[in-house]
C-alpha cells in the first residue's frame, strides 16, 4: 500500500473547480458558423484558481494543499471525537447557540495554521452554520440573536456563520442522528435547546 498523503482542501476535499484550455474538431456551415462539436483532440494541462467544490475554499496552486489530509484531524466536543465533515449543533451557553452546521475543518492547538488564526487556548473547530436547512421561524431568531449580539440590525444572510470558529467543547456531534431530529432542531431554538441539554445531562451522567 501507498503509505504517502494525498495532498487534499483544508476540509478534506479531493475535488476541485478549475480552468482548461482544449482543441475540438467541430462541424461549421459555409458561413462558418458552429453546428456540432466532434469532441476534444488536444487539451492543456488544467490550471487555477482552484475552488474546493466540497467547501469553497480557493487555492492559486494545488501545491498549496496541506499534503497531511484535513480528514485525519480530530479533536473531541462535548460528546466524544469530532471530525471534519461532521454535523454538529452548537450549545445554549455559546454566544453561536443552538446552530446546526458542518465541521469545514479542525486547527489543532500548537500547529502553525492554529497560530495563525487565533490565540485560543483549545482547538480551533470551523463551522459553517449558513448552508443548513433552518426554517423561516429559525433564521428570524437567529438574526434577532445576531442583532443583540452586534447591537445593530442583522438579516439572517448577513450573519457571519459560513465559517466560524467555535471551541471543541461548545460543539454537540450529530452525525447520523434521525432527519426528524435534525428537522426539529432546524425548526425552532426551544427545540434545540431542549435537545442540547439533553445531551449534556446524559454527559455528565457518563462522567459522574
Amino acid at each position: 500500500m501507498n503509505s504517502k498523503s494525498i495532498p487534499k482542501c483544508q476540509c478534506g476535499g479531493e475535488r476541485f473547480n478549475a480552468y482548461q484550455l482544449t482543441r475540438h474538431d467541430v462541424i461549421v456551415d459555409a458561413s462558418g458558423n458552429f453546428i456540432n462539436d466532434h469532441g476534444i483532440y488536444d487539451s492543456e494541462k488544467p490550471y487555477g484558481p482552484f475552488t474546493c467544490a466540497l467547501c469553497g475554499a480557493v487555492y492559486e496552486e494545488l501545491s498549496d494543499l496541506d499534503e497531511k489530509p484535513a480528514s485525519e484531524a480530530a479533536t473531541t466536543c462535548l460528546n466524544g471525537k469530532l471530525r471534519v465533515g461532521d454535523l454538529v449543533i452548537s450549545t445554549p451557553d455559546d454566544d453561536y447557540a443552538c446552530l446546526v452546521g458542518t465541521v469545514l475543518a479542525i486547527n489543532l492547538l500548537g500547529t502553525p495554521e492554529h497560530d495563525a488564526e487565533t490565540d485560543n487556548e483549545t482547538d480551533d473547530v470551523h463551522v459553517n452554520f449558513m448552508e443548513t436547512a433552518f426554517s423561516r421561524r429559525r433564521q428570524r431568531e437567529i438574526a434577532e440573536m445576531f442583532t443583540d449580539l452586534y447591537d445593530t440590525k442583522k438579516d439572517f444572510w448577513e450573519c457571519p456563520i459560513d465559517d466560524t470558529i467555535m471551541a471543541p467543547e461548545c460543539l454537540i456531534r450529530i452525525t447520523g442522528i434521525d432527519d426528524g431530529i435534525i428537522t426539529q432542531l432546524l425548526s425552532c431554538e426551544d427545540n434545540a435547546r431542549l435537545f442540547c441539554e439533553g445531551v449534556k445531562i446524559k454527559c455528565q451522567e457518563v462522567i459522574i
